[in-house]
Formats: structure tokens, sequence, C-alpha cells
């Protein structure tokens, strides 16, 4: 079956393969790239958790909707989900941190913050509070939203936000080279980030699935 599913997926979808494997290859090359450049800086270190957080969320949503089978559909399901933590997390916590503070918060409230996004990913990965099943209906996938998904969609909007206003912060007074790193971060991941969230958080809200 398996094996099947592969030669019609080559035999239909080639066009769409070479999109998202070069889209997931890019994400991969940024990761290796930020691993590159170590983690002795703050702002190398939250840019990493967010590439890592985009490369595999796009993966996982790749995988989920190639493999459509009902016995790895919610596994992969719950991994996509989870995936926007990190990637919301570290958007938000490199423009905090690059080039330098602007916005001062408390240690407290940023460790908050961090308690705050494993937990939510816990919950997300191994219980149904987020993504409580999944099923194929005419060939595609159905989700069923469990009790939390508010807060789920809430944490996502919220970092999305704030990442939109810190780095255009930062873009209009940041200067030279700096301002430039800001300029490219900001107007190549923001979108990207905002459409993921609104075709797979928000739209599936009313029984709309754009993948």
């Amino acid at each position: 079956m398996f094996y099947l599913d592969l030669f019609n997926f080559f035999e239909t979808k080639m066009s769409e393969f070479i999109v998202n494997f070069s889209t997931i290859f890019l994400y991969f090359v940024l990761m290796i790239l930020s691993i590159k450049k170590g983690f002795n800086s703050v702002s190398n270190r939250t840019f990493f958790i967010f590439v890592s957080g985009i490369f595999f969320w796009t993966l996982t949503l790749y995988i989920y909707l190639f493999i459509n089978t009902g016995d790895w559909l919610l596994f992969w399901g719950r991994i996509n989900y989870a995936s926007a933590y990190p990637m919301c997390f570290g958007l938000v916590s490199f423009f905090y941190f690059f080039p330098r503070k602007s916005v001062i918060f408390s240690k407290k409230i940023e460790l908050s913050v961090l308690f705050v996004t494993i937990i939510l990913t816990l919950l997300t990965l191994f219980t149904s509070l987020i993504d409580k099943s999944e099923t194929i209906v005419i060939e595609d996938p159905q989700v069923e939203l469990g009790l939390l998904y508010p807060i789920y969609l809430f944490y996502l909007v919220i970092h999305l936000f704030f990442a939109f206003f810190l780095g255009y912060k930062k873009m209009i007074k940041s200067r030279g080279v700096e301002k430039t790193k800001v300029k490219y971060i900001f107007l190549g991941f923001i979108p990207v980030s905002a459409f993921l969230l609104f075709t797979n958080v928000l739209l599936p809200i009313f029984g709309i699935y754009f993948f």
C-alpha cells in the first residue's frame, strides 16, 4: 500500500513535491548555518529555535498530508501543531534580543513565557486538549479540535503580534548593517509565519483546510 501511494505521489504531485522539498531544504540549511555560527549569542539561539520550529512545521505538514493514514495521522498532526510554539516563541525572542533589547521585560516574565511555551508544547504533543482527533473524509484529513485550542490560538496570535511589533520597531530604529539584517528577517519571515498560521490555525476553526 505504501509503495502504491509513493508511485501515485510521484506520478501526480511531482511539481508540488519539488516546491515543498525546496522550502524544507531551505529551512534545513538555515538551521545548519545557525548551528555553525554557534550558540554563544542569544540572538543565534533564538533564531535557531525559530528556524527549527518553521522547519518542523513545514516538514510535518507535508508528511501529514502525504502519509494520510489513520494510524499516523494524529501523530504527525500533533507534531505539526506543536511546531508552531518554537516558531512563534523563537521569532518573538529573536526580535526581542537582536541586535539589543529595546523593550525590557523582567526576568520573571521572560521565564514565565518560556515555561508556558514548554507546558503548551507538551500538552499539544501528548494530550487531546489541542488536537483531539484526526480522521480521513473523502481522502482529506479532518481535525476535531480540543478543549484548549482557543488558548493555543491566543498564544500564537499574541506572539505573532509581538513579533511584528518588535521587528517593525527594530527595523525603524536600527542603522547600517543591523538595519539591513532586521529588515531582511522581518520581511522574509513575518509574512511566511502569518500565512502559515492563518491557513493552518485560523481557517480549520471554520472547517476550511487550505492544504
